[in-house]
C-alpha cells in the first residue's frame, strides 16, 4: 500500500510589510506579548502571516497559531468536505452552532 500524495502544498510564510520575507525565527520570533524579541520586524514596517497554498489561496493569519490551524484545515479541504461543531452562547444561552466547509479542488 502506498501513501498518495496530497494535491497540494501549503506553506506559512511571514512577509514584512516592506515586502521581504520574514523569517520567523531568531530575531524575527515574536516574544509572548506579540512583540519581535529585536527591532528586526519592526525596521521592516512590522510583519503579517500568510498561509499560502498551491491552488493559489493566501489566506491571511492573525497569529502562528491561527496560521497552524488554517493551513491544517485548508490542507484537510482540498481531501474532503469538514464540518465543525460549535457552541456559542450570545446571551440566549448556549447553541449548538453546525459550520460546513466544502471541498475545494
Amino acid at each position: 500500500m502506498t501513501d498518495a500524495q496530497p494535491p497540494h502544498t501549503v506553506t506559512i510564510n511571514g512577509l514584512h510589510r516592506d515586502g521581504t520575507v520574514c523569517p520567523m525565527t531568531g530575531a524575527h520570533q515574536l516574544t509572548g506579548t506579540g512583540r519581535a524579541a529585536s527591532r528586526a520586524c519592526a525596521a521592516h514596517g512590522g510583519r503579517r502571516i500568510q498561509v499560502l497554498c498551491t491552488c493559489g489561496a493566501s489566506i491571511p493569519a492573525i497569529d502562528r497559531l491561527d496560521a497552524v490551524v488554517t493551513k491544517a484545515v485548508h490542507h484537510a479541504r482540498h481531501l474532503r468536505e469538514l464540518s465543525f461543531r460549535y457552541i456559542v452562547d450570545d446571551g440566549d444561552g448556549p447553541q449548538p452552532m453546525l459550520r460546513v466547509h466544502t471541498r475545494v479542488a
